[in-house]
């Protein structure tokens, strides 16, 4: 892909090897890229635009005891999703 950032396939599959299990991208053209790494990699991916439809996409599939990586710029707003993950455990399947 043009412009491809420096994530390539080899180290997504890597990453997945070392047990990532899922990946969930936020963001535009970046985030894109790298979901379709991923997934190229073996790891299965959703890309999503926006921290709302991050918070959508988590609903429900995270399970007490899951590490959660959340990495982005400031004007993504994870920092506001990390802060609705510890203070919601509703999030978490099989709870609420």
């Amino acid at each position: 892909m043009p412009g491809m950032l420096p994530w390539t396939v080899a180290e997504v599959a890597a990453a997945a090897s070392s047990g990532l299990a899922f990946l969930l991208a936020v963001g535009n053209d970046g985030a894109r890229q790298l979901a379709f790494a991923a997934a190229h990699g073996g790891v299965e991916a959703i890309h999503v635009t926006d921290r709302e439809a991050a918070a959508d996409a988590l609903a429900g599939r995270l399970t007490a005891g899951d590490v959660v990586l959340l990495k982005a710029s400031d004007s993504v707003g994870l920092m506001t999703l990390a802060d609705e993950l510890a203070a919601a455990p509703g999030l978490l399947s099989g709870d609420g």
